[in-house]
């Protein structure tokens, strides 16, 4: 009860300490790195100083967290041999859930993965002497971290590195999420015996790496939201268009239908290449849970694709006894490669990394309830003109006539053209209302289109360094 009121006692000390980062002393007692250059306590975004105390460097680092929640926040310090993540000694600030106190632990950064605690028996490896200090605008983290220690990834602090500085918000176990633009490089590898003065790595690079990710998001929604959508609607719903007139002896319909089936198999495998390229020719790993869902769902779709193109190349002739088995698996295959894209597209918003928030989400939620919309309305107004059209449909009599059923034949044959133009009227306006929604449906389809690539292309989830 005692360490728990001691505990309760602390946090709450937390909140009314009101530190605040000094910079004057910047060059005389410390080296420091400030963001943005020249910075003072009052507006900086980040500050890192640091002092040669022998066997360790002693750390302070401050950065401006004003709108994530406190117990929320985690400030990453990275050494590192370039600009970019990956290869990085981190010592990471955050509040552990399992003790319910702030720790300094010791990561590893690779490349094209997830940061991984250097020793899991001793997450705080390294440090030692840690303080955690809140105000209202900023986190404040000190520490003493050991220059050398005789263990593969943790970086020798006798030679210089650049550093990296990094925050956002854990997640509920407390594990730190991605950082989006809130990470920021040292412009010079800093020698930490000496107190130089160093800002941030100034530069309008986007890394190969997020371009590529946001290039596989960009093709998967253009062959799956434009392409392989409206070729379904032309399959299901126009082949009545010319219906004498053939091409190469197909009808127009199909020749729509095909090619936009093949462009959505040649597009999702390019861009499978491209994210793939992009991890390392690596598969995502199962601690990536929305990842990797989203890698599941989204290979099954390309799959089915691909396994469609084949299975249309083997497509048996319109009266071979077989032909039904053909259009089933044809039309399962298809349909649910269109639900499992969503599926994937879906988890691909809502992957953090790709910083596309609510309005990713609005717009795929928008985008599932057009395709099921699309086909509910236009099945509905399908049967109910089937059934105005019933009445109107002249069956033509089979077998050898007797006298009267020729004269009984001759009586519907008066009526029969009467009956064909009320049939024809129906289906004409039917036909009609089908094109009325082809066309509202390429533009919807146009529009989720690009708003999703315009809105991937924007997000802020490209990294600084």
């Amino acid at each position: 009860m005692f360490s728990v009121k001691i505990t309760i006692v602390w946090i709450l000390a937390l909140f009314i300490n009101k530190t605040q980062q000094q910079t004057e002393d910047c060059g005389t007692e410390f080296g420091c790195f400030l963001n943005p250059t020249n910075c003072t306590y009052s507006n900086c975004i980040s500050v890192v100083k640091w002092r040669d105390m022998g066997h360790y460097i002693n750390f302070y680092v401050a950065v401006n967290t004003t709108e994530i929640p406190t117990f929320s926040r985690y400030i990453g310090v990275g050494f590192s041999n370039d600009i970019y993540m990956g290869d990085d000694s981190v010592s990471l600030c955050r509040f552990s859930v399992y003790t319910w106190q702030y720790v300094v632990e010791t990561y590893y950064n690779q490349k094209k993965a997830e940061p991984e605690v250097v020793n899991l028996s001793v997450r705080t490896l390294g440090h030692s002497d840690y303080k955690l200090n809140i105000n209202q605008t900023y986190l404040i983290c000190e520490f003493n971290r050991i220059k050398y220690f005789n263990l593969t990834n943790f970086f020798n602090l006798h030679f210089p590195y650049h550093i990296l500085v990094s925050f956002g918000r854990t997640n509920y176990l407390g594990s730190p999420t991605f950082h989006g633009k809130n990470a920021f490089s040292s412009k010079d590898k800093v020698d930490f015996k000496t107190k130089i003065v160093t800002s941030k790595y100034e530069t309008g690079y986007v890394e190969p790496i997020v371009v590529r990710e946001k290039a596989h998001a960009c093709l998967m929604v253009i062959a799956w939201i434009f392409f392989a959508s409206t070729g379904m609607v032309f399959a299901r719903y126009m082949r009545f268009l010319f219906p004498e007139k053939k091409i190469f002896g197909n009808k127009i319909w199909f020749l729509v239908h095909r090619p936009f089936m093949i462009i959505v198999t040649i597009i999702s495998f390019a861009s499978f290449l491209v994210i793939l390229s992009a991890k390392d020719w690596k598969w995502i790993p199962l601690i990536k849970p929305v990842s990797y869902a989203h890698s599941i769902f989204g290979i099954v779709a390309i799959s089915f694709s691909i396994f469609q193109v084949f299975l249309g190349i083997m497509r048996p002739n319109r009266d071979h006894p077989r032909r039904y088995l053909f259009n089933f698996f044809h039309k399962s295959l298809g349909y649910s490669s269109l639900i499992f894209s969503i599926v994937a597209m879906f988890l691909g918003v809502n992957i953090e990394k790709m910083r596309l928030g609510r309005v990713g989400w609005g717009l795929m939620v928008g985008w599932a309830l057009w395709c099921f919309i699309l086909p509910l309305i236009t099945e509905i107004v399908k049967l109910y003109f089937d059934d105005k059209k019933r009445p109107y449909k002249v069956q033509e009599k089979q077998g050898e006539l007797t006298d009267a059923d020729s004269e009984q034949y001759e009586d519907q044959n008066r009526t029969k053209k009467n009956m064909k133009v009320y049939y024809n009227y129906y289906e004409k306006i039917f036909n009609g209302m089908k094109t009325f929604m082809l066309a509202l449906h390429l533009v919807v389809a146009l529009a989720f289109t690009l708003a999703l690539v315009i809105c991937i292309g924007i997000a802020d989830g490209t990294q600084n360094f």
